[in-house]
């Protein structure tokens, strides 16, 4: 796997907006960000599920959903059908469909409550790694795959699937793949730490399987998890580095640090949105970054969209998001000041 160093352009082309637990959050540590069809977005923290509908969160927990036992929401991932599986930490996966959350556990063949990672693959089979086993979806329950003479237990961290339909796992143990038939170690052999890396590499098509060589090079930074969007731009989420992003067809590289753009340093999670925005779960708090559309008032145009004068000095953001000079249009604009 190459390694190469960047220098890092501080040059913002998105606009920004924070939200911690002041702003609605159950808890500022993001752990898990998913979408469903309705377009609601679901955010799982260290202290609750939240739903938001882009003005407010509304927030499941222990205290008002008896099938959540433990607060902290490990993995999300939406299905087509637009039902929520969600997997906490050491209370076991639940799936959210028409406003009702079931519990599935021991009795449905989910040994262990420790849900780290959850992929729905194209066939429409779940897949679910925990601390103590790696199980898929079969006959309404769940089987386990692991639990092997070969792979006797595995730890899993993370699920991709690539362009053939395999499973690739990042596991305690390194890398394994699935073959269709069994869990077996991957015949190449990764450097140690460096499946989980190597699975998000197979999750954004930038590696054709977990024991290809890799599209592009891969940034000499710590790196905690990845994202190509639809713009062609590589997100690298970092421990304690911040957030960078990568284009790849001119290889200009743009760091997001904090506090001026995103939560903190050690980034989580990335997330895009159907519009494309792109989401940051972080350890303290969660940030979404808008690309930038930029519009230009003068004096000189008529109309309701012309300025009473050039020279601008305050700007505020309205309750929408946009920039307004409540100043130069005649009229006091209820406006809120930029948090972020």
């Amino acid at each position: 796997m190459t390694i190469i160093c960047l220098v890092l352009v501080f040059l913002f082309d998105y606009s920004h907006r924070i939200w911690r637990t002041e702003d609605g959050l159950p808890q500022n540590r993001v752990q898990s960000i998913a979408q469903t069809p309705e377009g609601y977005l679901w955010v799982g923290t260290s202290e609750g599920l939240a739903r938001f509908d882009g003005v407010r969160f509304v927030i499941f927990d222990r205290s008002n959903t008896a099938a959540i036992t433990d607060n902290s929401i490990q993995s999300l991932e939406a299905a087509p059908d637009g039902s929520l599986w969600i997997g906490t930490e050491g209370g076991g996966l639940l799936h959210y469909a028409r406003g009702v959350f079931q519990a599935f556990g021991e009795k449905d063949g989910l040994t262990n409550g420790f849900i780290r990672a959850i992929h729905l693959d194209r066939s429409g089979t779940l897949w679910v790694g925990t601390d103590r086993g790696f199980f898929r979806s079969a006959n309404r329950g769940f089987v386990r795959v692991d639990g092997t003479t070969e792979i006797p237990l595995a730890s899993v961290i993370s699920i991709a699937e690539d362009a053939t339909g395999k499973i690739w796992v990042a596991s305690g143990a390194g890398l394994l793949e699935f073959d269709g038939e069994r869990l077996k170690r991957a015949p190449c052999d990764p450097p140690p730490g460096a499946a989980s890396l190597t699975v998000s590499l197979v999750r954004e098509g930038l590696i054709a399987d977990g024991c290809g060589v890799p599209r592009i090079t891969i940034p000499d930074l710590p790196i905690s998890s990845l994202h190509k969007d639809a713009s062609g731009n590589l997100w690298i989420g970092t421990v304690g580095k911040g957030l960078v992003s990568v284009n790849l067809s001119n290889g200009r590289s743009t760091a997001y640090p904090a506090p001026s753009v995103i939560p903190d340093n050690t980034v989580l999670l990335l997330f895009e949105d159907r519009q494309h925005d792109i989401w940051v779960g972080a350890q303290d708090g969660l940030a979404r970054l808008s690309p930038a559309v930029a519009t230009t008032l003068t004096a000189a145009l008529s109309g309701s969209e012309g300025l009473l004068d050039d020279n601008v000095s305050t700007t505020y953001e309205d309750r929408e998001g946009r920039a307004l000079d409540r100043h130069l249009f005649g009229t006091a604009i209820p406006a809120q000041p930029h948090h972020s």
